[in-house]
C-alpha cells in the first residue's frame, strides 16, 4: 500500500467519522426538541372557559343523554343499598380478624432460607422452607416457631403448621 492510497482511506474514515458525528448531532437535537414538546403538552395551561352555545349545550346533552339515571330511581337505590351492605360486611370482616388474629399483620416472616405466613382460610400457618445442603430443617422449624412466639409474641401453640421443604 502506498502513500496516495493510505492518505485516501484515513479521507474516507475522517469523512464517515465527521459524517456520524454529524449524523448523532441532529438525532440528540431532534431528541430534546420532541422531549421539550412533550413536557409543554403535559403541563397543565390556563383554561379559557367559553360561555355556553346553544349548539355546545346541545351536544352535552346529547353526550350524556345515555348516562342519566335518576337519583331517586329504583335501581339506584337498590345499588346503593347493595354497596352499603357489601362495604358493611367488609368492615365487619376486617373487625372480626383483627379480633380473631391481632397479630396477623406482624406476618410474613421471611428470609432467603424461608417465607412463613397464616393461611386464613385454613387456620393455620404455611411455612415454605428453602435449605441449602448441610442446612438442618428441623432446627430450622423450632427457631422459626421460636421466632414467631417470642421476637413477633404470636401465640403458635394455639395453631398447627404446615411445612413445605423445597431443596436447593
Amino acid at each position: 500500500m502506498d502513500m496516495y492510497q493510505l492518505q485516501e482511506l484515513l479521507k474516507k474514515k475522517w469523512f464517515i467519522m465527521i459524517a456520524s458525528g454529524i449524523l448523532i448531532s441532529v438525532l440528540l437535537v431532534f431528541l430534546v426538541l420532541q422531549a421539550i414538546t412533550k413536557e409543554e403538552a403535559n403541563s397543565p395551561q390556563d383554561l379559557v372557559t367559553q360561555p355556553d352555545t346553544p349548539q355546545t349545550q346541545q351536544t352535552e346533552n346529547v353526550q350524556n343523554q345515555d348516562y342519566q339515571i335518576p337519583a331517586n330511581s329504583p335501581e339506584m337505590q337498590k345499588a346503593i343499598e347493595e354497596a352499603k351492605q357489601s362495604a358493611q360486611e367488609y368492615d365487619n370482616w376486617q373487625a372480626n380478624l383483627r379480633t380473631d388474629y391481632p397479630w396477623l399483620r406482624k406476618l410474613p416472616l421471611a428470609t432467603p432460607k424461608y417465607f412463613v405466613y397464616f393461611d386464613l382460610d385454613k387456620g393455620l400457618f404455611i411455612g415454605r422452607l428453602y435449605p441449602k445442603r448441610g442446612d438442618n430443617v428441623e432446627q430450622m422449624k423450632v427457631d422459626i416457631q421460636r421466632q414467631l412466639k417470642d421476637v413477633k409474641q404470636i401465640p403458635v401453640e394455639n395453631y398447627t403448621f404446615e411445612w413445605i421443604v423445597i431443596a436447593q
